[in-house]
């Protein structure tokens, strides 16, 4: 996780896109340690899983996450929803 983290730092991406399950960690960690740096306050993400129980939806925004998609991932609907997220984080850094 400490690898992703740097990576971040040095690439300052406009959209964060996790999977909630991850080799070292989880996605719900991941989100939680970048949140903790103010330089990714504004940035929004997007958690990935196949876990679509009720409940989760309220676990992955409590956690840091703006949306999610669940898997199998609609091709369709995610250009849409990636534009969406990248055009919410610049208006929210004009705010």
């Amino acid at each position: 996780m400490e690898q992703a983290l740097t990576l971040l730092s040095e690439v300052k991406p406009d959209l964060l896109m996790f999977d909630i399950r991850l080799g070292e960690g989880s996605g719900l960690d991941l989100i939680r340690s970048v949140r903790a740096d103010p330089a990714f306050d504004l940035v929004p993400a997007l958690a990935i899983t196949a876990q679509a129980m009720k409940d989760d939806e309220g676990r992955f925004l409590e956690a840091g996450f703006d949306s999610y998609l669940s898997k199998p991932i609609d091709t369709r609907r995610l250009p849409g929803m990636v534009d969406h997220l990248i055009r919410m984080g610049r208006s929210r850094s004009h705010a």
